[in-house]
Order: structure tokens, then C-alpha cells, then sequence
């Protein structure tokens, strides 16, 4: 089984034509050339002055996936890279099809063929997409592209292509656990709570590149959907790390008719109680903004032990009282748990939920450090520096978080993130200083951005500062954060900095 690993052979060309099955041998025919920079790689495919197509079809079963895996729909994302060159045109092509076990296409991607000049045909291009939503029967892959020349020129001045993939996603984050969230299988799997007017109808008007959608009408129409998480295959102890929970919802309106759109997301534990809840303002619609789609999401974190079910109610209905379906539309939901370990972060606590629990208060003057809730601009709890310098670490052991020395010393990047923000009535100073520490913890790399000086005129939004370490050398095992500040008038009190969602994610 190859999950997350690339399911072409032979990509680049390093074994020339090998596992490519050529379909279409134009002109010159097809040839490996060597490659000179971008996109990575050593070797090309290129095409001649007339048409080269070639294909791979990759069975699935005998990648050692099964059907149960299949039919449970993991993404497939399949990229290209293409080229021409400076001197000639040329067009790219590309054809990738989902097939059943008799080699019938389910689901097929085929873009446009792409017509490079010579002015923009000397870099490459990365294409991508990703199949989800396909149902059930997927057991072979068909990959083709290739290309020709647009000036009928001897040799290879056609297309290129290299560094082909084909890549299954087996990673839970990556899975909606809301079932026929687009309306293919009609209203199978979502419970109807409201069903006024004329009812919910599935529609399909592939417009807008949303096709199928589900459709309210003139008095409220609400449905819902609750995911029992043990049921989808996650642990109790998996649930209690407090994975990120991301949930989406598109809507859109009529552009002859006002609707209102509406939308709560609980998370419930074993007895289905309330844990936490989301539930925006609804959405009133006017005609003239409501024939677009929009996108809503929000992400759980931070929630607490105990989270079993996921309750997600949505709905609505036109303001107009029309008979038909001319209320609030929606389409692609989704709830996705994100649980893979490059999305963990590895700062316990840190917005404060456990007041300074986990963190080493290295610096603690004036006041000290305090744990403020004040539920504005949507960080709730956060910490709040003094009149003097307060500082606080957390050094993470990257060994005892699971990750392995060979995982590490592929260098994989690192990134930190931290959110601070001043008061409106109190200038204020920020310092932030990250460092990868080796096993005897010295310091192998360090950032140290300048500390920032916040006046109360912007000190009263919330500013992110982020930093990728890549590059690093082999020896990382421990990484070391420390961060906080003060304010710069020497109030009593806690008008210093104030910083909040901090964290650390390893991508191995």
C-alpha cells in the first residue's frame, strides 16, 4: 500500500520511456532530454511537430490498496509540470480519468490544452488537481498528457513534461466526515428539521462550477447532519489531544430573490451535551449580491477532552415568501478533523485556557504575567504582560513528541507562529526569540526578529508574526520559545503586550 507516495513510475524520465505506454509518437517521436534548473528534477519528456501522447493506467489493487480503502473515497491529487521553450510555440495537454474494475470512467479531468508562446515558454508550470466526492468502484487511475510543437519545426520543440504524480491521501485530516454533502445521493444521510415552504429540492444547474446544490424555500428549511467520531474511526485518546476541527459551508442566493442563510456547528460529547458551539449571525441576502458563492469556515481548537459527536445544522429560506425554491442554496460542506502530525502544534497551552500551566515564567516583573478574557476580536483568553518585562518558555523535545532522529535530520521545515497585539491606551513593546536546539541543547539556528514597539494608535488589533525554518543541518531534538514583552509607560497593572495562539508544527 502506497498512501501519500507517488503512484507513476518512472516521472522524470530516468528510465527513459520505461512504464510509459506511447499513444501518439508524432513528428521526431517522444525524448528524454537533461534538464537545467526547475522544476527538481535531472531528465524531460519532450514532444516533436506532431502529436506525442503517452499514458500509464495504475492498478490500484495491485498497489496494495483495497476496495474497502477506495470506496471510502481518499483524495487523489494528481499534478504535471510543463514547458516550452523561447524560440518555438507549443501546446500541452493532460487527461486523467477515475476507473472502475472494467476500466469505465467514473470521473475524468480534462482541462484545456494549454498554447505556450515563445515569450512565456521557458519556465515551468505546475498543474494540479484533486479528486474528492467520487464514489464508490474506483480501482484504476488513467494518467495521459503530452503535446506537439505549433511551428511544425524538426526535432523536439514541443511540450515538455516531468515530475508526473499521482498520490492517494490517506491522512484523516484530509477526509470530510459529512456524507453526500453536495446533494449527489439527494437528501440520503442528512436528517430534515425544517421542511417549510416547498420543502428542500436538490438542484443542478453547473453553474458557477458548483453543479449539483440543495436548495430552501419559502419558509425555513434546516438540515442536519451528526458524526460520531469513534464510528469514523478516531480514539477516545486521539479526540482528547484536541485536534483541529475545520468546518465549512458554501451559500449562495438568487439573484431575482432576498434569502437568509443560517448555520450551527456543535461539538457534543458521549451523552451528545454541548461542549462547544458555533453559530454566526445569519446571512441575510440581497439580490444584488446573491448570485456568487461564498465560503464560511471556522476551526475548533482548544475545545477541551470529551468531544464524541459533531452536530452540523444548516439552512434557511427566501425573504420573499415565493413559492418554488428561491431561498438560501448550499453545497460542499464539510468537517474535517486535521489530526495528522505536520498540523499538530507542539505549544501546550497556548492561549491560556490552563493559565500558565506548561510554560516556564523566565521573566514575570511588575505585575507579573496575567491570563485576561475578554472575548474581543474573536482570541478570547490571552496573556498579559506588565509594567516590566515579563517573559515566558516552553522548550519542546521533539524525541519524546514522537518524531524520530531520521525524521529530523531530513530537516523538515519547522514553522512558528505567534499572535500579539498592544492596547489602545498604552503603548507597548513585543519580543519573540525561537531557537532549534541540538541534544545537548545548543543552539543550532535561531530567530530573533527585532522587538516591536506598538503605540496605542495600532496597538488594538491582533498582528501574526511567522517564521519557516528550513536548511538547518542534521542534530535537531529540541526546539526552544520564549516570548512576551511589557508595556513602555510603567503602569501598574497589565497594559503590556499581549500574546495568544502561539505555536510550533514540524512537516515530516
Amino acid at each position: 500500500m502506497a498512501f501519500n507516495k507517488n503512484l507513476l513510475k518512472n516521472p522524470c524520465g530516468d528510465d527513459g520511456l520505461n512504464f510509459w505506454e506511447v499513444i501518439c509518437d508524432g513528428g521526431d517521436r517522444w525524448k528524454v532530454l537533461d534538464i537545467k534548473g526547475d522544476p527538481g528534477c535531472d531528465k524531460f519528456f519532450a514532444t516533436s511537430y506532431q502529436l506525442c501522447l503517452k499514458r500509464q493506467v495504475i492498478d490500484l489493487l495491485a498497489e496494495g490498496f483495497t476496495c474497502t480503502q477506495l470506496d471510502a473515497e481518499p483524495t487523489i491529487t494528481v499534478d504535471d509540470w510543463y514547458s516550452g521553450r523561447t524560440d518555438c510555440g507549443c501546446v500541452y495537454q493532460w487527461t486523467v480519468c477515475l476507473l472502475d474494475g472494467n476500466q469505465k470512467v467514473l470521473q475524468e479531468y480534462l482541462p484545456e490544452h494549454m498554447t505556450l508562446k515563445p515569450k512565456n515558454g521557458g519556465s515551468w508550470k505546475q498543474v494540479t488537481h484533486s479528486f474528492t466526492e467520487y464514489g464508490a468502484g474506483v480501482r484504476f487511475i488513467s494518467f495521459v498528457h503530452g503535446g506537439q510543437d505549433t511551428n511544425i519545426w524538426k526535432g523536439w520543440f514541443g511540450a515538455r513534461v516531468t515530475k508526473s504524480s499521482v498520490i492517494l491521501e490517506s491522512c484523516p485530516k484530509n477526509r470530510n466526515l459529512l456524507k453526500n454533502p453536495s446533494g449527489r445521493d439527494n437528501l440520503k444521510f442528512w436528517e430534515v428539521t425544517k421542511n417549510g415552504g416547498d420543502r428542500w429540492k436538490v438542484l443542478d444547474m453547473r453553474e458557477n462550477d458548483f453543479g449539483i446544490f440543495f436548495a430552501t424555500s419559502y419558509k425555513l428549511c434546516l438540515k442536519k447532519q451528526v458524526v460520531d467520531l469513534l464510528a469514523e474511526g478516531f480514539t477516545c485518546k486521539q479526540m482528547d489531544t484536541e485536534p483541529t476541527i475545520t468546518v465549512d459551508d458554501w451559500y449562495s442566493g438568487r439573484t431575482d430573490c432576498g434569502c437568509v442563510y443560517q448555520w450551527t456547528v456543535c461539538l457534543l460529547d458521549g451523552n451528545l451535551k454541548v461542549l462547544q458551539e458555533y453559530q454566526p449571525e445569519h446571512m441575510t441576502l440581497k439580490p444584488k449580491n446573491g448570485g456568487s458563492w461564498k465560503q464560511v469556515t471556522h476551526s475548533f481548537t482548544e475545545y477541551g477532552a470529551g468531544v464524541r459527536f459533531i452536530s452540523f445544522v444548516h439552512g434557511g429560506q427566501d425573504t420573499n415568501f415565493w413559492k418554488g425554491w428561491f431561498g438560501a442554496r448550499v453545497t460542499k460542506s464539510s468537517v474535517i478533523l486535521e489530526s495528522c502530525p505536520k498540523n499538530r502544534n507542539l505549544l501546550k497551552n497556548p492561549s491560556g485556557r490552563d493559565n500558565l500551566k506548561f510554560w516556564e515564567v523566565t521573566k514575570n516583573g511588575g505585575d507579573g504575567w496575567k491570563v485576561l478574557d475578554m472575548r474581543e476580536n474573536d482570541f478570547g483568553i490571552f496573556f498579559a504582560t506588565s509594567y516590566q518585562l515579563c517573559l515566558k518558555k516552553q522548550v519542546i523535545d521533539l524525541l519524546a513528541e514522537g518524531f524520530t532522529c531520521k525524521q529530523l535530520d531530513t530537516e523538515p521545515t519547522i514553522t512558528v507562529d505567534d499572535w500579539y497585539s498592544g492596547r489602545t491606551d498604552c503603548g507597548c513593546v513585543y519580543q519573540l526569540t525561537v531557537c532549534l536546539l541540538d541534544g545537548n541543547l545548543k543552539v543550532l539556528k535561531e530567530f530573533k526578529p527585532k522587538p516591536v514597539t506598538l503605540q496605542p494608535e495600532n496597538g488594538g488589533s491582533w498582528k501574526q508574526v511567522t517564521h519557516a525554518f528550513s536548511g538547518y543541518g542534521a542534530g535537531v531534538r529540541f526546539i526552544s520559545f520564549e516570548h512576551g514583552g511589557q508595556d513602555n509607560r510603567w503602569w501598574k497593572g497589565w497594559y503590556g503586550v499581549r500574546v495568544n495562539r502561539s505555536s510550533i508544527t514540524v512537516e515530516v
